[in-house]
């Protein structure tokens, strides 16, 4: 794997919308598989990181102040992206999950570990329940999938888990 930086993988104008829009690009996911591709190297280097470790490196390397400043405002969507990427990342690293990045910088994965189980539909609109796991498809992927599969993972939960911490 070639040292990824990011003068290889942004460009001047790039980095500098990123911290000035405040606003949601076109390319979300693009960007996001970017500064995920740039954290991977990192991320492999060390032994154990955290979450704010990871986040942080980010923000070193990009220039970016979270503190507020006078007259100087924090960029919402820029740590969105930042932390939505380092989820990636982290689970890019962990072979179980099965995500990768494509060359045309799309996020896919294993349609047998996004989707484990499908529902299947008669004629007759009866549905049943048909085990995926073993499909190896490559499917893309939503940000939604991104943090489900995260919080699966390598935070250990599970949908129901977070449904009844919730009630």
């Amino acid at each position: 794997m070639s040292k990824k930086t990011l003068s290889n993988l942004f460009t001047k104008t790039e980095i500098d919308s990123l911290l000035i829009d405040h606003k949601k690009s076109s390319s979300y996911s693009a960007v996001i598989s970017k500064i995920a591709i740039f954290l991977l190297p990192y991320l492999y280097s060390k032994e154990s990181t955290s979450l704010l470790e990871l986040k942080k490196y980010v923000y070193d390397k990009f220039g970016y102040r979270k503190k507020y400043q006078k007259r100087i405002k924090r960029n919402g969507a820029f740590e969105t992206k930042v932390a939505r990427a380092v989820k990636l990342a982290i689970l890019i690293e962990n072979k179980n999950s099965g995500f990768m990045i494509d060359k045309d910088l799309s996020i896919k994965a294993y349609s047998g570990i996004l989707l484990p189980t499908l529902k299947k539909y008669s004629k007759t609109r009866k549905s049943r329940i048909i085990d995926n796991r073993e499909n190896k498809n490559l499917i893309p992927v939503t940000i939604k999938q991104i943090d489900e599969k995260f919080n699966f993972f390598v935070l250990g939960q599970s949908k129901k888990s977070r449904k009844s911490i919730k009630k």
